[in-house]
């Protein structure tokens, strides 16, 4: 299983790189969730897990951007700012899941390990290819 890591804050996006691969997971970080996007839409992803509150597109953004490329995509949101608006907000965008920080390592360990099996019990439909509108609002690379 594949997954995206994205979040501005480098020694959490770090700590989360490490606990995930010391854990059997393949993972590629982005601390531009812009970058992130764009490697998403190149395929090969089969998670998301993204931070909320960042600069230039903010999480619920990413998810929204991604769910239109793959309606299917697991997205997860974490963030420090745990409020009900903002759990509401990326539920009804699409997320599979939220998490407040400090992050409980046990459970996304948990969520991920019942995505993975929820893939392995489905074939992946193929990606929609990305729209010029969604690459031009991204802006050009940095």
């Amino acid at each position: 299983m594949k997954i995206l890591l994205v979040d501005d804050d480098q020694d959490g996006l770090e700590d989360l790189d490490n606990l995930l691969r010391n854990n059997g997971f393949n993972t590629t970080t982005f601390a531009d969730p812009r970058q992130a996007l764009r490697a998403f839409l190149a395929g090969g992803y089969d998670v998301v897990l993204t931070d909320l509150k960042m600069p230039r597109l903010n999480g619920v953004e990413l998810l929204k951007a991604v769910r239109v490329q793959d309606p299917e995509a697991y997205v997860i949101v974490i963030t420090a700012f745990d409020d009900p608006e903002n759990r509401k907000s990326a539920l009804d965008g699409g997320a599979y899941d939220f998490f407040g920080k400090p992050l409980n390592t046990k459970r996304l360990l948990n969520v991920l390990a019942e995505i993975s099996e929820r893939l392995r019990l489905r074939p992946r439909p193929e990606l929609h290819k990305p729209g010029p509108s969604i690459l031009h609002r991204l802006g050009p690379p940095d």
